[in-house]
Order: structure tokens, then sequence, then C-alpha cells
């Protein structure tokens, strides 16, 4: 698909590129010390990091329940325009499961920028 001069596959690498590169980052700064703390909202957004990468792995590697990649997301080969449907789904669901890990963390433990933003509203 071809949006705004973007192709998917073009962006898709581009976008594993910078999480290539602040994944080394990350292990480059890691303490060597194997016992040491780190922040519960820094490794929580770890986990779910680490969980929807591992999705978007699976997805490609072993395929999907979701049909044919050549076919519409309705399930067919029609030219409705129904990604934009199932863009706002799949939003939907991560905020879903953000407000799941939010729920049980003490606002303390939420990073600076999580609290201006639920302040702000």
């Amino acid at each position: 698909m071809n949006k705004d001069g973007h192709t998917d596959v073009a962006s898709s690498r581009r976008m594993m590129q910078t999480i290539i590169e602040d994944a080394k980052d990350i292990l480059n700064a890691l303490p060597s010390d194997e016992e040491a703390s780190l922040p519960t909202w820094w490794t929580n957004k770890l986990a779910v990091s680490s969980a929807y990468i591992n999705s978007a792995r699976d997805y490609l590697v072993y395929g999907s329940d979701m049909g044919d990649s050549d076919s519409c997301s309705c399930g067919t080969d029609c030219d409705c325009d129904n990604e934009s449907t199932a863009t706002e789904e799949l939003i939907e669901d991560i905020m879903d499961e953000l407000e799941e890990v939010t729920e049980v963390l003490d606002d303390d433990m939420m990073p600076p920028s999580y609290r201006y933003i639920t302040n702000a509203s």
C-alpha cells in the first residue's frame, strides 16, 4: 500500500532499523550488575514493547487468522476501505491493554510523561 509517498514495507524496514538501534543502545546502557534495580515504569514499558514486537513477528513469520494478506481487511478481495476500521480497532485494543497495565501501577511509578498527559485531561 502506498500512502502519502510512503510504502508499507519501506516504512516498516526503517522502523525496525530504529528499533534495532534503540535496543542496542538500551543493552549497552543497562547496568553490568545483574542485580541492579530499574524503575518499575521502565521495565513495564519494556515488557509491553517486547510483547508488541513479538506479536508483529509472529504475524509475519507464522501468519495470522486474519485471512490472505492480498485480500481486503474485511476478508474479501474487494476494494473497500476497511483499513482505517482495522487500525482503529487495533488502537482500541492497544489502549485497553495499556489501561489494564496502568490500573495496577501506582501513580508515582508512572513516567513523568504519563502523569503529565493524565493530569492535562
